[in-house]
């Protein structure tokens, strides 16, 4: 990773310094047990040891007069080596059995950066994100992915929405208007956080007040936003352009991604957390005797648990809309309130130092460029030098096994993952806000057919999905009493969308049917899988087969067995043949009543048809089964609704019968 200036204008790119912490560990400091060492230690080296000598420089900085106070008693230091370089001072009893932190008093924590020739940084933050000094970063962030990066050129340069906002002149003295383009011309879009008030909505708010800020300062002309430029108040019109939220993203010179505040009525620009001078120490550090090299810069900052900060989201990516809206753009500029982040095809590069702390799930800027692949106009190539890497974004960057599935398949099952654990406000938005990103998958997947989030050829795995409840068990009085009467439209409130598409379900789901693969010591093989007859969707519009679904069913062949809702402990389903019960996931539990009759539908099983030598004889694995629970629908008559998903071992469909069934 590169910034897109030289070194002198704080630009990014690396600056000349000795390489001393990233080509050797410290034999006196760091340790992989990370126990304390004493103060004197450190100083009993520092005259021949680089990495001793810069340390209490450091401390010095932070902690002034700390180490001349502690050196002679039961001052102690902890050092270790992620990215960025963590520094803990302690008190404690200097022993052999007392050398962990739990076992003494911290006095203070800290992290330090410093000048690398081997990795892209610029460290420094502009304090204010509306300033001509953030305007200058950013645009020579843009100026060299037009000029380096042809991966990142829009795919059809004759593509334009149709209608854009004129940000009006540069010095605010021509107020912005909307219109109709009748020529394409580079135009930016904005992602942002509606919030909880949309009451004056269609009207300037803050946020797009602050984004033709941005467009002025960088001299973009036109500015794309949904809540003004797509018409929200004709359904028809809506749909109509809603359906080119794929194109509109991906074509976008650049897109403006609010990460921070959660309400569009919040401005997103102005002081920056990690701009303010107290934040961040900057000193610089001379060498030893022996060291040809001129002083050091170090930027000595808080500590950031990463551990917290990592299991939390901004804003703008808890929100359903917004995933497509943040993979689709070939360019990103994110404000977060704490910094500003760039991120294209080929570079991410963060105002801190280079460090994501908050990494994308799964890797998705990787997942949806290997979907964008095909429009590219040239390979992407990431540019060196490359950005510094936690430990933890490189666990994330290692995809675990995937076995003999498809991966484009399983790619689409990532996001739709990520997707249900974000929050749409109306459920029939739920498919329309993942559209684009079904259409770019499309691409991938030409020969295959969409149906309400899931795909035909690969629908067996896609039905495994299972709701998350946060809890491992539902209680019981969860579920409904007897039928009666006026429960006879219990599946009316999904409005429309079948009841075996995850979009059905206002909870995360997951898929796990792919752990036998991971995890078993044997060669499994996929059997008994279920037939797909037929799938029909109505949607709406009925030309994208991506859009809202109004209806759908699905036609399916493969066997099937009885079954009864078990309460007594934990909510299970009883199969005849079966002497314990089989805990299942449950899709919504109120719609399911205790009396209702329930059916086991195999989707399939995982065999191995390896021989296993038990006690001197030779046995076959059994089959791992995963199956829906169905019931007949009130509202369809002969059909079935999906109400949950389980699996287990062994073969529970002995005695059942292939049967063809439709669920609704």
């Amino acid at each position: 990773m590169q910034d897109a200036s030289d070194a002198s204008d704080d630009s990014g790119r690396a600056v000349g310094s000795v390489e001393w912490i990233t080509s050797q560990r410290c034999p006196h400091m760091a340790n992989p047990y990370r126990i304390c060492v004493p103060i004197r230690t450190c100083l009993e080296y520092s005259t021949s040891c680089v990495e001793c000598h810069l340390l209490l420089q450091v401390i010095e900085a932070f902690v002034p007069d700390w180490i001349n106070a502690h050196k002679d008693d039961h001052g102690l230091i902890r050092f270790f080596k992620p990215v960025p370089y963590q520094v803990e001072l302690f008190l404690g009893p200097v022993n052999e059995k007392a050398r962990f932190p739990e076992d003494m008093q911290k006095i203070s924590s800290f992290q330090f950066f410093h000048k690398s020739k081997g990795k892209a940084q610029s460290l420094s933050v502009v304090e204010e994100s509306f300033s001509q000094a953030a305007f200058d970063r950013v645009a020579k962030w843009l100026s060299y992915c037009l000029e380096h990066d042809e991966a990142c050129a829009m795919p059809n340069p004759g593509f334009m929405p149709r209608r854009l906002i004129d940000v009006g002149s540069w010095d605010g003295s021509r107020e912005p208007f909307l219109f109709r383009p009748c020529q394409p011309a580079p135009y930016a879009c904005l992602s942002y956080c509606w919030g909880s008030d949309i009451d004056r909505i269609l009207k300037t708010t803050t946020s797009n007040i602050n984004a033709i800020i941005v467009c002025r300062g960088l001299k973009i002309r036109n500015l794309w936003v949904d809540s003004l430029c797509i018409p929200q108040d004709d359904p028809v019109a809506w749909l109509e352009d809603a359906s080119q939220m794929d194109q509109i993203y991906l074509h976008s010179l650049l897109t403006i991604s609010a990460l921070e505040p959660s309400s569009c009525k919040s401005r997103f620009l102005g002081k920056q957390r990690y701009g303010d001078p107290e934040w961040q120490r900057r000193f610089v550090a001379d060498l030893p005797p022996g060291y040809d090299e001129a002083p050091l810069e170090i930027f000595i900052r808080p500590t950031i648990d990463t551990d917290d900060d990592m299991s939390k989201k901004w804003s703008l990516d808890k929100r359903g809309w917004c995933l497509q809206e943040s993979l689709l753009p070939n360019r990103r500029l994110c404000f977060t309130g704490d910094e500003m982040i760039w991120e294209c095809l080929c570079r991410k590069i963060c105002e801190c130092g280079h460090i994501l702390w908050r990494p994308q799930p799964f890797q998705f800027q990787r997942l949806a460029t290997s979907f964008k692949a095909g429009r590219f106009k040239a390979k992407v190539k990431p540019s060196n030098p490359l950005p510094v890497v936690t430990f933890y974004q490189e666990s994330c960057m290692r995809d675990p096994e995937r076995g003999n599935l498809s991966i484009a398949h399983e790619r689409w099952r990532d996001i739709v993952t990520e997707y249900s654990s974000r929050s749409v406000s109306r459920r029939k938005d739920k498919l329309n806000a993942l559209s684009g990103l079904a259409k770019l998958v499309r691409e991938t997947l030409q020969a295959d057919e969409y149906a309400a989030g899931l795909w035909k050829r690969e629908f067996h795995f896609d039905l495994a999905w299972g709701a998350n409840w946060f809890h491992p068990y539902i209680e019981p009085q969860e579920f409904l009493k007897p039928v009666t009467n006026q429960d006879t439209n219990r599946d009316d409130e999904l409005g429309g969308i079948p009841s075996w598409s995850w979009a059905s379900v206002d909870r995360p789901i997951t898929y796990n049917f792919d752990e036998p693969l991971r995890y078993s010591q044997y060669t499994l093989i996929l059997s008994n899988c279920v037939k797909v007859e037929r799938l029909s969707c109505q949607t709406e519009p009925p030309c994208d087969e991506t859009s809202a679904v109004i209806s759908g069913k699905a036609v399916l062949t493969a066997s099937m067995v009885p079954a009864k809702l078990v309460t007594d402990q934990i909510p299970c389903v009883q199969i005849q043949d079966r002497d314990k019960p089989i805990q299942v996931t449950w899709d919504r539990p109120k719609s399911v009543a205790v009396d209702d009759d329930l059916y086991c539908f195999r989707l399939f099983s995982w065999d191995s048809p390896d021989e296993l030598s038990i006690d001197g004889g030779l046995e076959m694995e059994e089959p791992n089964t995963w199956f829906l629970v169905l019931r007949p629908s009130t509202c369809t008559t002969g059909a079935f609704r999906r109400v949950g998903m389980g699996s287990c071992n062994g073969d529970i469909f002995r005695s059942g019968n292939i049967v063809t069934v439709e669920i609704v």
